[in-house]
């Protein structure tokens, strides 16, 4: 009788993590929407000026 191995045999992981490319992501980027617009798109930094209170 063989000594029994602790741990079960398991199949050889292949270095397969993720996905060939192509099948997740397309083109990961351009294609895929931005989280937040570019600053600059969305509204100025700087704060604009109330439409009367600029003249004066």
């Amino acid at each position: 009788m063989e000594p029994i191995d602790p741990t079960p045999p398991q199949t050889p992981t292949f270095p397969q993590p993720t996905p060939p490319p192509g099948e997740l992501d397309p083109t990961p980027g351009p294609d895929l929407p931005d989280p937040y617009p570019p600053p600059g798109e969305l509204d100025p930094p700087q704060p604009t000026p109330v439409p009367g209170t600029e003249q004066i």
